[in-house]
């Protein structure tokens, strides 16, 4: 008699946190979350050294798309790039590349489930060195 009661709280337990860790509902389209991604978000990336402070910003360009850019501000010295070719994934993972005046790679991130962070890393063009990225939306 214990079994079934146990095995049946098992899979309402187990449905319970399948449903809380889907990110995207069955009717949210790409749209949708692009315009929960838009905005301003404070973080840190760290390169060889410390992690120096960036805002990475999302917007949509003319046709709708989600694009982005970055500015790092290391000392006296500001450097600024783009994002691109942005892709979200169900699980709220992104991935796009990123380019600036001195080189060019990828960057994936995991985004929290109200898009309001993210947290993930960038490599280089050689895909050598994996170094991390963090931003936290601002209001």
């Amino acid at each position: 008699m214990r079994k079934p009661f146990i095995i049946a709280v098992m899979v309402m337990c187990l449905a319970a946190i399948i449903t809380s860790h889907t990110a995207w509902a069955a009717d949210t389209t790409p749209a949708e979350i692009a315009d929960k991604i838009v905005g301003d978000y404070e973080g840190k990336i760290h390169n060889r050294r410390a992690g120096v402070p960036i805002t990475t910003s999302f917007f949509k360009d003319g046709d709708g798309n989600l694009v982005g850019g970055y500015v790092i501000k290391e000392g006296a010295n500001t450097f600024k790039g783009k994002l691109s070719n942005i892709s979200i994934d169900e699980d709220n993972t992104m991935q796009c590349k990123w380019r600036s005046k001195d080189g060019w790679g990828s960057l994936k991130v995991d985004f929290s489930q109200d898009f309001r962070k993210f947290s993930g890393y960038y490599k280089g063009r050689t895909g050598t060195g994996r170094y991390s990225w963090t931003g936290v939306k601002d209001k």
